[in-house]
């Protein structure tokens, strides 16, 4: 009876060590899980900034001219980086989009030439579109008279400064989506058609100069005399054709499923005290 009883214990306790090491093994492996993810996750940051330091150097330092010969020192930025929002790859783990703000659509100072051929391309009618435009001048002009000579429904009567503001403008989901892309409230009047984005570029011209402009720029032979002869556009005060010192920049890294990405807003002065000025952050 009581070899019986000892023989129960010895099995009960078996049991419950067994238990236990089943416990410390998977608590062990949960352990190792988020210590790995941590790590990936230190890693993804760690190479997601490193992108942006590199690529700040090269915007402080090197030639835009897309004609230069590539810089040796920074040959992993400068081989690859353009300056109308096409991602491109830096080292193994990060993808790069580099936008020159002046190659968007301004909010701010909108030209209505460049704004209604974009919104008629966009799908509205002339009478829509030109409402539209009204509408997002009455937004942030300081009177309170429209411009069909009504007093403003609605005005905030400053610039905008995100694009939820565009929701009390009554603007269609499908062409806010397209202006976050297309467009900025953090540029002047100043525009640069040879670095707007594709889908804006589309919009621009025609589609056979489309496909010549896009083909031109992706193969390094667009030049800003070339840009001007096949389209006519001549650089003024308003309108010039060489990138500028504003940036959108989104930084994507990815470390053993562990993501990381930001979009950043940098206008850069090379020659002041103060060469890199942070405008605002996503992410």
């Amino acid at each position: 009876m009581q070899q019986g009883i000892a023989l129960l214990q010895v099995l009960l306790i078996s049991a419950v060590l067994s238990l236990l090491g089943l416990f410390i093994t998977k608590t062990a492996r949960q352990q190792v899980a988020i210590s790995t993810s941590f790590d990936a996750r230190a890693q993804a940051v760690v190479e997601n900034y490193d992108a942006e330091a590199t690529l700040l150097f090269g915007l402080l330092t090197e030639s835009k001219s897309p004609t230069r010969p590539f810089s040796q020192d920074l040959s992993i930025v400068t081989e690859h980086w353009n300056f109308y929002g096409k991602p491109f790859q830096y080292k193994e783990n990060t993808i790069v989009t580099l936008q020159d703000i002046r190659g968007l659509l301004s909010i701010s100072y909108p030209s209505e030439q460049r704004w209604m051929r974009v919104l008629t391309k966009q799908g509205l009618n002339d009478y829509d579109a030109q409402r539209l435009l009204s509408r997002i001048k009455d937004w942030q002009d300081v009177d309170l008279v429209s411009r069909y000579m009504q007093p403003e429904l609605n005005n905030k009567n400053g610039i905008i400064q995100a694009w939820s503001e565009l929701a009390h403008l009554g603007i269609p989901n499908s062409i806010r989506e397209y202006l976050a892309l297309n467009a900025t409230f953090y540029r002047g009047a100043t525009f640069n058609p040879m670095t707007a984005p594709d889908s804006l570029i589309s919009k621009l011209y025609d589609a056979p100069l489309v496909e010549q402009i896009i083909k031109m720029r992706n193969s390094r032979e667009l030049t800003p005399d070339l840009f001007s002869s096949y389209t006519g556009v001549q650089e003024s005060m308003s309108l010039l054709l060489y990138p500028s010192n504003n940036y959108k920049i989104t930084l994507e890294s990815e470390v053993g499923g562990a993501r990381v990405r930001r979009t950043l807003y940098y206008l850069l002065e090379p020659s002041s005290s103060k060469p890199v000025n942070l405008v605002a952050s996503e992410g």
